[in-house]
């Protein structure tokens, strides 16, 4: 208890007095008397603070003080009692005052300059109690943070350092240091600390969310998939690591997995409105109509005014080529958000895809005087046009939208199959050499060059290359594989062409271009008959491909 710090204090100070003073026993005598008066005041205030009588206790300090005003240890209980109700400034003066300051003192002084958002001297003040104890961890945890608030990650970070020198078996101290690292942007230090703490304690929950989050930053969704799942097995109501599972699926192309959590995390919590808006989302990349549709009419009843569920509903017809339902339903979303891009622009598709471009350029028109971001209708609305083989349309309203996002590597993409459709080999090209420039990681653009390069008989090593690159960053993708086939059929890897394409066919069950490309190796083989089913079945899946009509046509 304090009262005995204080009976310890009062007598060196009586002690002190006495030695190498000239004074007069009268004089002695009184100051011994405030003195042992002052020390009665403090274990009073020590007894009622204790009680929790704050105020009469401020007031016994006080009147110490009054009788003793080298009573340091009355002076700092008083400080850190002020500083207990938040009178900040109060506790700094007190401090101050102290006359012979310990590391108590200058710990106070420093959390008060701290608090006051003084870092300077919130340091000097830690640097003082670290010249009296340099093993306060605390001391350099705070000073570490301070200089991580303001922008000094070199120090900060060699202090955050020292902290785990001083503490090494502690799990706590190296989880909260990774999410300083992590904070700072320093992914391959958070990492390290997060696997520390987790080794130091692998029930550490918080550390392994953090481990977790730096594998998806840096990454590697596998490896943050499955801490999210070893997690989820000891909590498995945890709503956030349900949503990170059912993401992570989705951004890795895993719809099956991707829907089976999101189903699970629905029937355990069935008012989630947006768990359910993922679920029917899933279900409407899967081109589960029927399942999506129900899930967003159930939605409905739930969120009756929430836009994002009839633009579902109607993306959901479009895709079934109900395109009445479809306008009906993006009309009802723009009543509700007329600023909402995607339901403008999949009306206009819903009028360009009934061979209505004048309907779907009017719908863009209205949009431009209605969403925030027109380089975005600008984009959309030449993708239209590039689809209805209006391709110097295209081109002049694309570069329109570049002129406001010049490095928008999606515009370039879009300007390039503009390019490729109209026949216009070398601005393909080009185009897609300049998105490289910007991103040399882009898989698509990969992809692309590759094809094109293939498809037209140019530069075939450096096609095989960049396509190989793209399929090994991505060697789920149907299309990148159907390419990869594609360039090697062009190399005269006949065979190889053929296992890639069956490969393709596969994922993509029911692409006419991949039909057509098996179509063309068979027929080099000599397998006629087989080429001409295949082509056959690419026919009935592009009803309107001139260029499969004649290759049929000329095959018999």
């Amino acid at each position: 208890m304090r009262i005995y710090r204080l009976l310890a204090a009062s007598i060196l100070i009586s002690l002190l007095s006495s030695i190498g003073t000239k004074v007069s026993a009268q004089d002695k005598g009184h100051l011994l008397v405030n003195q042992y008066q002052a020390y009665l005041y403090a274990v009073e205030a020590d007894l009622l603070e204790l009680s929790g009588n704050l105020g009469l206790a401020i007031s016994s300090y006080q009147k110490a003080l009054e009788l003793d005003a080298n009573f340091d240890a009355a002076r700092l209980s008083l400080a850190e009692l002020y500083l207990r109700l938040a009178k900040i400034n109060e506790a700094l003066e007190q401090g101050l005052y102290i006359v012979n300051k310990d590391k108590k003192a200058y710990r106070l002084i420093g959390l008060c300059y701290e608090t006051l958002k003084m870092p300077d001297l919130a340091l000097q003040a830690y640097q003082a109690v670290l010249d009296f104890d340099s093993t306060e961890v605390e001391i350099w945890w705070r000073m570490a943070l301070i200089y991580q608030l303001n922008n000094q990650k070199d120090k900060a970070e060699e202090y955050f350092k020292k902290v785990s020198e001083l503490a090494p078996l502690n799990s706590f101290f190296h989880y909260s240091i990774g999410e300083s690292f992590l904070q700072m942007g320093n992914h391959p230090e958070a990492l390290s600390f997060f696997k520390k703490a987790v080794e130091l304690d692998s029930s550490n929950f918080q550390a392994q969310v953090g481990l977790a989050t730096v594998y998806e930053i840096l990454k590697e969704p596998e490896r943050a998939l499955e801490i999210y799942q070893k997690l989820i097995s000891l909590d498995a109501e945890n709503l956030r690591l349900r949503e990170k599972i059912i993401s992570l699926n989705y951004m890795m192309s895993r719809y099956p997995q991707a829907i089976k959590a999101a189903e699970e995390a629905v029937q355990m919590f069935p008012k989630e409105i947006n768990l359910k808006k993922s679920l029917g989302t899933l279900y409407y990349l899967q081109k589960e109509s029927a399942k999506a549709e129900s899930t967003f009419t159930e939605l409905q009843k739930l969120a009756p005014e929430d836009p994002m569920i009839p633009l579902f509903l109607g993306k959901i017809a479009l895709q079934n080529k109900k395109y009445q339902k479809a306008k009906t339903r993006f009309i009802q979303t723009i009543t509700y958000s007329d600023t909402l891009l995607d339901a403008w622009v999949s009306l206009a598709r819903c009028y360009a895809e009934q061979d209505s471009l004048a309907k779907a350029t009017e719908t863009y028109q209205k949009a431009l005087e209605k969403v925030y971001d027109t380089t975005e209708v600008y984009f959309f609305m030449g993708i239209t046009y590039s689809r209805a083989n209006q391709s110097d349309k295209a081109v002049e309203i694309l570069n329109k939208a570049l002129s406001h996002k010049p490095q928008d590597t999606r515009i370039l993409m879009a300007l390039s199959s503009t390019y490729d459709r109209a026949g216009k080999f070398q601005q393909a090209v080009t185009t897609l050499e300049e998105v490289l420039k910007l991103d040399s990681s882009n898989v698509e653009a990969l992809n692309n060059l590759g094809y094109i390069l293939a498809d037209n008989n140019h530069r075939l090593d450096e096609a095989y290359q960049l396509i190989k690159k793209a399929v090994e960053k991505d060697p789920g993708n149907g299309a990148y594989l159907d390419s990869y086939g594609w360039v090697l059929f062009k190399m005269g890897k006949i065979k190889e062409a053929e296992e890639e394409i069956k490969k393709a066919l596969e994922i993509l069950k029911e692409d006419p271009e991949l039909f057509n490309h098996l179509g063309e190796i068979y027929k080099t083989q000599g397998k006629t008959k087989q080429a001409q089913e295949l082509w056959k079945k690419a026919l009935e899946l592009d009803p309107q491909n001139e260029k499969i009509k004649n290759k049929l046509k000329n095959s018999f």
